[in-house]
């Protein structure tokens, strides 16, 4: 009898689990009872929502789990990468980064990959990403010539390679490679990136291949956004290009650059837009170009000048381009610019920065050829304009002049309005204090000396009435009794 009912009760179980019953004990008898589907599909839900949340945000299409992981890309960690900052990432990273398909992303995790060196592969448009807190790191090992090289100027192709982006990690080069990133590519971004470490250039963007190659394309529309780069010790970025012609279009912009020889030196400007920077703590200058050409702008940075003294440096540029333009605009500026050109009818446009020290000066040198236009610039400055070839006026080749429109000086309070051509004979009228009029320095005709020492008849100051070193000066103002 049991045996009967044994065989029954199992008979039940094989319905009930293929038609979708449950079964019930009543004393020593079972009997099939249908499901109530619609309360476990809720009792499921409810478990989901307790788990992964609410799965109507999923949409109304929600992709399956392999797309998503497809989507998702790949990942340095499923390729054996540690991060754990002691093991030798680099045979993990560099084949993950070869795996990758054109227009697909290689994430790193929050950790820190020690590597000696990486070859971005010349694949079309893939995405290199991180973490706020994901840092690849140049270990005591491998080439130390760079930390992150891309294809094509590794294997001396001369042309650019493919576009790709670099997102939201931290390049450390340990203070043991020359360069931290060299890119021979087009259309790049480096973006929310911190690169920091080099003994020689943080960024570096070529014409030139490895082996000293000139690239037949041109590098054009790189782009380096919102990073923060700094303590690389000769220059922060070096945008390389002694052809002048191949590197072209560079978009640095939102960017905080301090702590090197160099914040950013250019050996080509043509297209290029520096905007929305700050750089600070630099040995030598802020910016150097060695040649400015067309459509180079420098719009709305901040420029701390070099921490060397007595003269903060922001800004030279050692020649122009002829019948080229560099606009300098609505900068802060802690120090001098300094101008030189012999290509014929360049011009430098400055208009609406304010120079905020009073060593904060547009400074001529040697030029043949350049016009300073300053319209609307505000100095604190003694001499807001200075040209060092003092034979200007009696050149009959030379254009080189000041052209000034609408700009001001605040110097100890006292504010003048500067408009007119201002050459080397005629440079800015003065204003200084002192208790004797000048026996030291060159003047201009018309600059005043403020008598910071009066008594009751003496004189108010003293004006230089002729051009010299140091002018000749007679003493206006009685003082009354």
């Amino acid at each position: 009898m049991k045996r009967r009912n044994f065989l029954l009760n199992f008979f039940l179980l094989i319905l009930a689990f293929f038609f979708g019953y449950s079964i019930k004990k009543e004393g020593e008898k079972f009997s099939l009872q249908p499901l109530d589907m619609g309360k476990i599909k809720n009792e499921i839900g409810n478990s989901l929502d307790n788990t992964i949340g609410d799965l109507s945000k999923l949409g109304s299409n929600p992709g399956n789990l392999i797309n998503t992981i497809i989507d998702r890309g790949l990942n340095v960690k499923d390729f054996g990468a540690k991060g754990d900052g002691t093991t030798n990432d680099t045979t993990a990273i560099q084949l993950a980064l070869n795996n990758l398909q054109q227009g697909q992303k290689l994430f790193f995790p929050s950790g820190n990959y020690i590597v000696s060196n990486l070859t971005i592969p010349n694949t079309k448009n893939i995405i290199l990403e991180g973490n706020a807190d994901s840092v690849i790191k140049k270990g005591d090992i491998g080439n130390k010539e760079y930390l992150i090289a891309t294809f094509n100027y590794l294997d001396n192709i001369p042309n650019v390679g493919e576009p790709f982006q670099l997102i939201n990690l931290k390049l450390d080069g340990n203070n043991i490679c020359n360069d931290v990133i060299i890119l021979q590519n087009w259309n790049s971004l480096l973006e929310k990136c911190e690169i920091k470490g080099a003994v020689v250039n943080g960024v570096r963007i070529t014409s030139i291949t490895k082996n000293g190659s000139v690239i037949n394309s041109t590098a054009v529309n790189n782009r380096i956004r919102g990073c923060i780069i700094h303590d690389n010790k000769e220059n922060n970025i070096n945008i390389f290009d002694t052809s002048k012609r191949k590197v072209t279009d560079i978009f640095i912009t939102e960017n905080i650059i301090y702590k090197s020889n160099v914040g950013i030196k250019l050996h080509t400007s043509a297209g290029t837009i520096l905007s929305a920077n700050h750089f600070y703590g630099h040995t030598d200058l802020d910016l150097y170009v060695s040649f400015s050409s067309f459509g180079f702008q420098i719009v709305n940075n901040y420029f701390e000048g070099s921490i060397k003294s007595p003269i903060k440096k922001v800004l030279y540029i050692k020649n122009f381009n002829e019948n080229s333009s560099c606009i300098f605009s609505s900068n802060s500026i802690a120090g001098e610019v300094r101008l030189y050109s012999t290509g014929a009818k360049s011009h430098f446009l400055s208009t609406g920065n304010n120079f905020s020290t009073k060593d904060g000066v547009i400074k001529n040198n040697w030029n043949t050829n350049l016009i300073v236009n300053s319209t609307g610039d505000k100095f604190e400055s003694q001499r807001p304009y200075i040209a060092v070839d003092q034979n200007w006026e009696y050149n009959s080749s030379s254009i080189s002049k000041f052209i000034v429109t609408g700009s001001t000086t605040n110097y100890y309070e006292d504010i003048r309005n500067i408009n007119g051509v201002i050459t080397a004979r005629n440079t800015f009228l003065a204003t200084i204090y002192a208790s004797k009029a000048p026996t030291t320095g060159t003047y201009s005709q018309g600059s005043i000396c403020y008598n910071t020492m009066p008594k009751a008849g003496g004189e108010i100051g003293w004006i230089c009435v002729e051009d010299g070193t140091p002018g000749i000066w007679k003493s206006y103002g009685v003082i009354e009794q």
